[in-house]
């Protein structure tokens, strides 16, 4: 200071700075100049500090700048520590903040009585599809969907975590099991709503949870929050393992191994076409209760058959990319079967978006149908809405030429998205084979049944008939007909019976 302000001017500062502050009892603001006029501080303020009877008062020159920079920082380390626990592209809790979460809320049942604590762990069926058909964008924006789903169900007194990549984590505390399995299953139909649009492409998403239950009298067991995600993560592949979709759930057990998740039985990679078999499964006409066909399904023979499901099976095919051959060989069989059989009852086959794309079922068809013409109209072809919604354009060039060829075809778990039922007008489809979930709606409230009494007539105005899918007892046959649905399969209709062993 000594080098900027002469000592004449140093007494003529102080003097204004005493008058300033006697005056007004604030501080006194202003600028700080060197010798050259230039601007050393562009926000200068002197406080007046008196000590008593001192003699002089002290002045406190404090330079602004610095304090706001001191302060700016300040903000900024906040703004990491806040980011160094959020997932940058959802907004959710990220792993670090999931697991000190999880250690505060185990410490704190220890400490006192306290509700039960669930861990749900969530991971997405399928969807390395929206990456592959749509791009990443296209996949970040579906996992943003599904991340809101999460901080909805978990805003109140849990928390919404992304561990990374398609895998979630939520937890909250319970005062049961039946609020915990209530709490998932409000999440699979949140996502069941779901929908992301990506130019001619609809994409749905869904996904399979795991709960990790942790009572209280178990926290004194040493319960560690590696402990219950992996039991929970243990749980959530049991899920993926039989098909997917599904909520699965199990107590915590302090004696279980905390090593990687172990989930045995039948592998993609052991297929071998000779241990599949096929089962048919009837469809019946609910005017005349007369069988109108079967649906094929696939399965595993002797002791594979116990350790792989079937929408495990086919789940697993799909996702290495077996499908397309196990389609070819399914087809195969059936004209085979169908070939030599007297029978006037129609077939329907499930194919994949992989045989889809392949020209030898193509191929194959065309070969065998055009030698055989008659039995065309015994086989029907299905393809999944979630298939459709995914490649429109394929699915109905598939749909197209299975038509020229006098195929039936039929749209399967069809739900009713927009998307599928606007292009339904302009292409020739003789079936579609309702979503199971809608048989939910049979004790469903009126005005619900109404929306899809009223989809049913419109399919029927444009020609194509439907039929309900996993028919389960009386009274949802009952409800069905009051729909006027063409036909029904399921449980109460008639259990799958090995092919071609059963009726032709």
């Amino acid at each position: 200071m000594s080098e900027l302000l002469s000592h004449e001017s140093w007494k003529r500062f102080q003097r204004a700075c005493l008058a300033a502050t006697a005056t007004t009892h604030m501080d006194l603001q202003g600028v700080l100049f060197d010798r050259s006029g230039h601007v050393i501080s562009p926000a200068l303020s002197v406080a007046r500090v008196a000590f008593g009877a001192a003699s002089e008062d002290v002045y406190f020159l404090r330079f602004a700048e610095a304090e706001e920079a001191v302060q700016d920082r300040s903000v900024e380390i906040e703004e990491i520590r806040h980011l160094a626990h959020i997932d940058d592209l959802t907004g959710l809790a990220n792993r670090r903040a999931l697991f000190k979460e999880l250690d505060h809320r185990i410490a704190s049942m220890r400490a006192r009585t306290h509700d039960d604590l669930a861990v749900f762990y969530l991971d997405l069926d399928d969807f390395k599809k929206v990456n592959d058909l749509a791009g990443h964008a296209a996949g970040d924006e579906m996992l943003c969907l599904v991340a809101n789903c999460l901080g909805v169900v978990f805003e109140e007194n849990g928390l919404a975590a992304r561990l990374g990549g398609d895998e979630f984590v939520g937890l909250i505390q319970v005062p049961t099991e039946a609020d915990a399995l209530e709490i998932a299953n409000s999440l699979q139909g949140r996502m069941r709503r779901l929908g992301l649009k990506s130019g001619s492409r609809f994409f749905t998403i869904k996904g399979s949870i795991g709960i990790c239950h942790l009572k209280p009298d178990l926290v004194a067991s040493g319960a560690a929050a590696s402990d219950v995600l992996h039991q929970a993560d243990k749980a959530c592949l049991r899920g993926k393992a039989e098909g997917g979709g599904s909520v699965n759930f199990e107590v915590f057990n302090p004696e279980e191994d905390a090593c990687s998740p172990d989930v045995s039985g039948w592998q993609p990679e052991d297929l071998l076409m000779k241990d599949l078999s096929l089962h048919a499964m009837p469809i019946l006409a609910l005017d005349s209760k007369a069988v109108l066909g079967s649906e094929i399904l696939l399965r595993l023979q002797g002791e594979k058959e116990l350790a792989c499901a079937p929408r495990a099976l086919i789940a697993s095919a799909e996702r290495s990319g077996f499908m397309s051959q196990v389609d070819g060989w399914t087809l195969d069989q059936v004209l085979d079967a169908i070939s030599i059989s007297q029978s006037r009852r129609w077939f329907a086959v499930n194919l994949s978006l992989g045989a889809l794309a392949d020209n030898r079922q193509k191929d194959l068809l065309r070969s065998r149908l055009s030698s055989e013409p008659l039995l065309a109209g015994r086989l029907c072809l299905e393809i999944s809405e979630k298939d459709y919604l995914r490649q429109p354009d394929l699915c109905e060039n598939f749909i197209r030429f299975a038509s020229e060829l006098g195929c039936q075809t039929a749209i399967d778990d069809f739900a009713g998205h927009w998307p599928v039922l606007e292009r339904l007008t302009e292409l020739k489809v003789d079936w579609i084979k309702l979503d199971p979930a809608l048989n939910t709606l049979s004790s469903a409230p009126e005005r619900k049944c109404m929306i899809l009494r009223r989809m049913i007539a419109a399919a029927h105005d444009i020609g194509i008939r439907v039929i309900a899918k996993n028919v389960g007892d009386g009274s949802e046959m009952a409800f069905w007909q009051t729909l006027d649905v063409d036909a029904v399969q399921g449980f109460h209709v008639g259990s799958p019976k090995p092919w071609p062993d059963s009726d032709l």
